[in-house]
């Protein structure tokens, strides 16, 4: 990829339109898998759900009532 880079390019194109790659980041591996978290958390955040993408964060629980 040549200079200059264009870093951190939109992964939300439209409306339900989402892409990602090494040519929205930086041009690695590392660049695609970011970019890749991006349009997930995109995702996530356009259908209205919170918390964490990660999956070893633990789920909170509600105490029961006695």
């Amino acid at each position: 990829m040549r200079a200059p880079h264009d870093l951190r390019r939109a992964v939300r194109l439209l409306a339900g339109l989402y892409v990602c790659g090494d040519h929205r980041d930086t041009s690695t591996v590392q660049g695609a898998l970011h970019s890749a978290r991006r349009a997930a958390a995109a995702i996530v955040s356009d259908l209205g759900a919170a918390g964490s993408l990660h999956m070893t964060d633990p789920v909170p629980t509600v105490p029961r009532a006695a």
